[in-house]
């Protein structure tokens, strides 16, 4: 999905990479779709780049941010770096 739908709640998961060297881990975002009434969710985006600026990595999570309603955002432990660069 580029964008989500209205009333529907998505969870972003996050596992940030701060090397800048194609041959890198991956930056990852991945955005779910909840189904609360069948407990149970669907991935409908995603984004992966190896390697990758900072900066632009923050301009995809603000054009996420701005297109899906977000109940949850889940980051590992190294993520407060990136959420506080955001």
């Amino acid at each position: 999905m580029i964008k989500g739908r209205k009333g529907v709640k998505y969870i972003l998961s996050i596992d940030p990479s701060f090397s800048d060297a194609p041959s890198s881990d991956f930056f990852a975002m991945s955005v779910m779709e909840l189904d609360e009434e069948k407990q149970q969710c669907t991935l409908v985006h995603g984004y992966a780049v190896a390697g990758g600026h900072l900066k632009d990595h923050i301009k995809y999570l603000h054009y996420l941010v701005n297109y899906f309603d977000f109940s949850m955002i889940i980051i590992d432990n190294a993520g407060y770096q990136f959420i506080d660069s955001a």
